[in-house]
């Protein structure tokens, strides 16, 4: 098996296994995500947060970009473009 399907078979199985997760313990897992964040040393001193927006049963990263906007952060997701290359841009709401 090449790299490609095996990254391919390892996300659909995380991906099962956190739908399998009841909503408060996901909800839980999800704070304690976050709290770890909050209190690293690299989050303190980041002027730039690259994350994702979450969809489904994704870690919830909403109270993180909050947060960063809260705190002044710059904040960038990704956005994949055509020939499967992926980019960061800048964002300040969720609009």
């Amino acid at each position: 098996m090449d790299i490609a399907n095996e990254k391919k078979l390892l996300r659909k199985e995380m991906k099962a296994l956190r739908k399998s997760i009841p909503q408060n313990e996901k909800e839980s897992l999800d704070r304690r995500i976050q709290e770890n964040l909050f209190s690293s040393e690299f989050y303190r001193n980041a002027q730039l947060i690259l994350t994702f927006i979450s969809v489904g049963d994704e870690p919830d990263t909403r109270n993180i970009l909050r947060r960063a906007w809260k705190e002044g952060k710059l904040t960038a997701v990704p956005r994949c473009l055509p020939d499967h290359k992926m980019s960061f841009f800048i964002i300040e709401s969720f609009d």
